[in-house]
C-alpha cells in the first residue's frame, strides 16, 4: 500500500480537544474495518501528535506555514518507500477541519493509491499476458518441432530398416551373381567343345602343312599333337554328355574331322618311309661307287624298291647301309610314332598304329627282298648240294636279319607293346628263302 500523501491541519485550539476526540473515535473504528499498513499507522500517529499540541490558535496560525517543513523535516518511518517519502514531501498540504473533510482527504489518497495499483497491476497483467503469449507460441513451435522430430526419427528408422532390407537383398543378389558366374563359366566350359568344329576345322587345314612338308618342323609336329589332344577331348566330353542337344550329330562330325587327321598322319608316315628309303638308296650308290662298281645308277634305273638285288658289298656295309644310317634317318618318324603310341589305348590310334607297323613291314620288305635273295643265291651256289649245310646257313642268316630288324624296329616302335608287328615282314622274308630253297630241295629229293 503507498503512502498516503497530504498532512492535516487543525483552525483552532477550542475545538482541539473535540476533533481529537473524534479522531481518536474514527480511527478507532477505523481500524476494526479496515486494516492499514505500518506506513499509514505512522501517518496517523503523526496527525494524532499534531492535533493534540495544546498551543493557541495564534501560534497555532504561526506555525501553519512552517508545519509543512517541520513534516518534512520530521523523522519518517523508516520502513516506508521512497514513492512515499516523495509523495509527502511534493504534494501541497491539506487542511484537515472536521471528519467529512478527513473521510474526502482519505477517499482521494485511497482512489489515488487504487488507479496507482490498478495501473501497476493492469502493466504487471500486460506483460504476463504478452509473455504468456509469447510462451504459448514458444510452446506451439517446440510441438511443432517435436513433432516434425518425430517424423524424422520415424522416416530415419524406416529408411534405416529398408536400408537393411536392400543391404540384405544386394549381399543375396551379389551371391546369386557370383553363383549365376560360375555355372556359366561351368556351362561355357562345357558348351565350348560344342563350338571347336570350326576351329578344329580351321586349324587342320592349317597343319595339313605339317604332312606336305620336308623335314618335319618340330613346331608344327607339337602344334598338330595338340589339335589331336583337343579333338580328342571334345570326343570324349559329347561322348559322355550324349543327353546334350545335337550331340550325336556333334560327335560325328568331330570323328569325321579326328579321322582326317589321323589319314594326314598316316600320309605323313608313308611320306617319311619314302624319304628314309631314297635316302638310304643314295647312301648305297655312294657305298658301291666306292666298291668299285662301273654302274652305280643301277638303282635308279630298276626302280627304288629291287635297288639292292645289285648290291655287291660286304654284310659290313650292307648293316652299316640298311641298320645303322636308317635308324639315322628315322628320326622324324620316331617323333611322330611315339605321339601316336602315347594314344593307342583309344581305338583309333590303336588302328592307326597298327597300320602304321604294316607300312613299314611293307616298305622294309620292299628294301631287304633283293639283298635277301641276293644272299641266298649266294649261300645256295656255296653249299652245292650240301642240304644241311644250305638249311644251316640259309636258317642262321634269317635269323641274324630278323634279330637286327628288331633292334631297328625298337629303335622307331615301342616293341613290348607290339610283339607281333613284325610277322608280316618275316613272313615276307621267310617266303623268298621259301621260293629259293625250294626247287634246290626237290632237285636234290630227285
Amino acid at each position: 500500500m503507498e503512502q498516503r500523501v497530504g498532512t492535516p491541519t487543525f483552525s483552532s485550539s477550542s475545538t482541539s480537544h473535540g476533533t481529537i476526540k473524534v479522531g481518536y473515535t474514527v480511527t478507532h473504528g477505523w481500524e476494526h474495518t479496515t486494516a492499514l499498513t505500518k506506513q499509514q499507522l505512522s501517518l496517523i500517529t503523526f496527525l494524532s501528535t499534531s492535533c493534540g499540541r495544546t498551543t493557541n490558535l495564534k501560534k497555532a496560525n504561526r506555525n501553519k506555514a512552517n508545519l509543512g517543513h517541520e513534516v518534512i523535516n520530521s523523522p519518517l518511518d523508516p520502513q516506508l518507500s521512497n514513492f512515499d517519502r516523495h509523495a509527502l514531501m511534493n504534494n501541497p498540504l491539506m487542511v484537515v477541519q472536521d471528519a467529512p473533510n478527513f473521510h474526502a482527504w482519505y477517499s482521494i489518497i485511497d482512489a489515488t493509491l487504487t488507479h496507482e495499483a490498478d495501473e501497476r497491476y493492469c502493466s504487471y497483467a500486460y506483460k504476463l499476458t504478452k509473455l504468456c503469449s509469447s510462451c504459448d507460441s514458444l510452446l506451439t513451435k517446440i510441438c511443432n518441432g517435436c513433432r516434425i522430430v518425430s517424423v524424422i526419427v520415424s522416416i530415419h528408422d524406416s529408411i534405416e530398416k529398408r536400408g537393411e532390407t536392400l543391404g540384405n537383398d544386394c549381399q543375396r543378389l551379389m551371391r546369386e551373381i557370383e553363383y549365376l558366374c560360375q555355372f556359366a563359366k561351368a556351362t561355357m566350359s562345357k558348351l565350348v567343345f560344342f563350338d571347336e568344329i570350326d576351329n578344329v576345322t580351321g586349324s587342320l587345314s592349317k597343319s595339313n602343312l605339317l604332312v606336305d612338308t620336308s623335314p618335319m618342323d618340330e613346331s608344327s609336329l607339337v602344334d598338330f599333337i595338340h589339335l589331336l589332344e583337343h579333338l580328342d577331348a571334345c570326343i570324349e566330353f559329347i561322348g559322355e554328355h550324349q543327353q546334350y542337344a545335337g550331340g550325336n550329330s556333334y560327335s560325328l562330325k568331330l570323328q569325321q574331322i579326328r579321322g582326317r587327321a589321323l589319314a594326314s598322319i598316316r600320309f605323313r608316315f608313308i611320306e617319311l618311309l619314302n624319304e628314309i628309303k631314297v635316302s638310304v638308296a643314295k647312301s648305297s650308290m655312294k657305298v658301291q661307287k666306292k666298291h668299285g662298281v662301273q654302274n652305280p645308277e643301277v638303282v635308279p634305273k630298276k626302280g627304288i624298291e629291287e635297288f639292292g638285288t645289285g648290291f655287291k658289298t660286304p654284310d659290313e656295309q650292307v648293316t652299316s647301309t640298311f641298320y645303322v644310317k636308317y635308324a639315322t634317318f628315322s628320326q622324324d618318324l620316331k617323333s611322330l610314332v611315339v605321339e601316336i603310341e602315347k594314344r593307342t589305348q583309344k581305338a583309333e590310334y590303336k588302328l592307326l598304329i597298327k597300320d602304321c607297323h604294316n607300312l613299314y613291314c611293307e616298305e622294309r620288305s620292299k628294301l631287304l627282298s633283293g639283298i635277301v635273295r641276293q644272299k641266298m643265291h649266294e649261300i645256295a651256289a656255296k653249299a652245292a648240294q650240301d642240304v644241311q649245310s644250305l638249311t644251316r646257313t640259309g636258317i642262321t642268316y634269317l635269323m641274324d636279319l630278323a634279330v637286327a630288324e628288331i633292334e631297328l624296329f625298337n629303335k622307331i616302335f615301342a616293341m613290348n607293346q607290339h610283339r607281333e608287328a613284325l610277322v608280316p615282314l618275316m613272313d615276307s622274308l621267310g617266303g623268298i628263302v621259301y621260293d629259293i630253297f625250294r626247287p634246290i630241295y626237290i632237285s636234290i629229293g630227285n
